[in-house]
């Protein structure tokens, strides 16, 4: 993956303009479906409490405007709390594996890949969901990070800059993946806006309280955004 080299101080000068354009315009549709993507990697634990425990109580992430939707992407590798079984499903969102193409057995994960694009996509097209939040953790001593593939989307930029405003004065970081010959195959890929939340330091398959914690305050701060830009609520927009 390429990772975008613009400096910090760039991003700060494009999350300004992404909110005053973000504010200003209507070419924006409204959010109407967002899902939240637990256990693509079925050893990264914080996810996968957190999506099942939405699944039993959605009333704490429902917002008004929009169908939020809590989604265990990958129950084989969650069940043995490995990474995956056959192959790593947030590399085959490509349209080869997507198109059902494959001679032979089939590998596990793309056939839930298929799966998940048939719920929730299909990829490209302007059915798919509207955000994708897929929730991660790392072993590195990262914090709290957003991960983008697109440093045009200004939805998506604007929602990291209001998230991170909302969490301070603990950190936030920003990471830009983009390279203009490279098409992500991401699970999250398949969203018109997709946006990865990677949390850490945490071992695989154990549960850290404080990252839990620091994980769920992310995806609610995110939710809080979509249903302020749904109602036009500039004040809370631009913070």
């Amino acid at each position: 993956m390429g990772i975008n080299s613009r400096t910090g101080k760039d991003l700060c000068v494009h999350f300004t303009a992404a909110a005053v354009n973000m504010a200003t315009s209507s070419s924006h549709s409204a959010v109407r479906r967002v899902a939240i993507f637990g256990g693509t990697h079925g050893n990264e634990l914080s996810g996968v409490l957190l999506v099942k425990h939405w699944l039993k109580h959605g009333e704490e992430i429902a917002r008004r405007s929009m169908e939020v939707r809590p989604f265990i992407t990958n129950p084989k590798a969650v069940e043995k709390c490995v990474r995956y079984i056959d192959t790593d499903l947030n590399r085959v969102f490509d349209n080869q594996s997507l198109s059902g193409d494959q001679k032979g057995k089939v590998p596990y994960e793309i056939e839930q890949a298929r799966k998940i694009n048939s719920l929730f996509g299909p990829k490209g097209s302007k059915n798919g969901y509207d955000v994708i939040l897929d929730l991660h953790n790392t072993t590195a001593h990262m914090g709290a990070t957003l991960i983008l593939e697109n440093s045009r989307d200004d939805f998506t930029i604007q929602m990291c800059k209001y998230i991170q405003t909302s969490m301070a004065p603990e950190s936030c970081a920003v990471l830009l993946i983009e390279h203009p010959g490279v098409k992500y195959a991401t699970t999250r890929s398949i969203a018109k806006h997709p946006i990865g939340i990677e949390v850490g330091p945490q071992p695989q398959g154990v549960v850290r309280a404080d990252i839990l914690r620091t994980m769920k305050n992310v995806v609610n701060y995110a939710l809080d955004f979509m249903q302020y830009f749904n109602e036009g609520n500039t004040r809370n927009l631009i913070i």
